[in-house]
């Protein structure tokens, strides 16, 4: 975003051709500058010497009047194309023919300083949690925009929570956040059971992530993150799974439990937990208060979250 004076921009709702009858009028909106003037196409290589004939070659003004939204690019392009070279192709429209591409001159000049965002997930994620992801994303995107106010329910929940948190042993320590009875809860011990032997199958052939994860579950042991159980202990089985790092300098392999594990028709831990407020938009509060003084300190607490203990009641859920 340049940091110029605003200007007039349109941002037609529809479009309205010859061939069609719909009709719709553009909105008009001030709005600052988001993009650049196109290039001009220089008389050697403009695509009309070889029979085309460009809809604007960017000679006759300096400035983007109309921004067509994605949603409407089916109904502007005609589907005809043709390359000039490497870089630049035409594309057939209804106002005429257009360029795509880049200038074969084209250098890093002439980048303007904007900044975009791609979000990237995997084909086979379900759509609920692509859904989940987007809104993640966007409410990061927000911080400092949208209205953190928090509604009666989170407020609740920060009660209860700082109310259950107590410091034990030079660690904090706190209850879980139960939003159903425990007792809704199943132990899902088939399906973690079968969950590991997958896991151990697939260690027998990596070595190197075998004895990471075996100095992970050490250590976990020493610090009073987990702990042994007997064979008739009873709650809910979480299982579990490595991510590999090999780029990272320290904590190569992590073991990550998966607290969404149920069987079909149960409920899992998280169904059972509640989610709590957002907390993000107090990063921007500490961003912002850091900036405040000339010198700062920061500190990182090594495996944060493990740090945290179970209340003993909650233990054996």
């Amino acid at each position: 975003m340049q940091n110029s004076a605003p200007h007039k921009s349109f941002f037609p709702t529809g479009l309205q051709h010859s061939s069609t009858s719909n009709k719709a009028v553009p909105a008009q909106s001030s709005a600052p500058l988001i993009v650049h003037p196109p290039p001009v196409i220089h008389s050697s290589k403009n695509p009309g010497n070889e029979g085309f004939e460009l809809s604007d070659s960017g000679a006759s003004s300096g400035r983007v009047d109309i921004l067509i939204g994605n949603g409407y690019l089916s109904a502007v392009l005609t589907g005809r194309t043709h390359r000039l070279n490497n870089c630049l192709m035409l594309c057939d429209s209804v106002f005429g023919w257009t360029l795509s591409g880049r200038d074969g001159e084209f250098n890093e000049r002439t980048v303007g300083k904007e900044s975009a965002g791609l979000f990237i997930r995997s084909s086979d994620e379900s759509e609920e949690n692509l859904s989940e992801g987007i809104r993640a994303m966007w409410e990061i995107e927000s911080l400092g925009i949208c209205d953190s106010e928090k509604s009666e329910s989170d407020k609740e929940v920060i009660e209860r929570f700082e109310k259950n948190l107590k410091f034990v042993d030079n660690r904090y320590e706190t209850g879980l956040l139960w939003k159903r009875d425990a007792g809704d809860l199943s132990d899902n011990f088939d399906l973690a059971r079968r969950q590991f032997n997958k896991v151990r199958k697939e260690l027998k052939n990596d070595t190197f992530v075998k004895e990471q994860l075996m100095e992970v579950i050490k250590y976990q042991k020493e610090h009073n993150i987990i702990q042994e159980c007997g064979e008739n202990e009873k709650g809910y089985f979480m299982p579990f799974r490595a991510v590999v790092r090999k780029d990272k300098l320290s904590t190569q392999v992590r073991m990550v439990f998966n607290c969404s594990s149920c069987a079909k028709g149960n409920l899992s831990l998280n169904d059972c937990l509640d989610q709590g407020p957002n907390l993000n938009p107090s990063v921007l509060d500490i961003i912002l208060g850091f900036r405040k003084f000339k010198i700062g300190f920061y500190g990182d607490i090594e495996k944060a979250f493990l740090m945290i203990g179970i209340a003993e009641d909650d233990k054996s859920i």
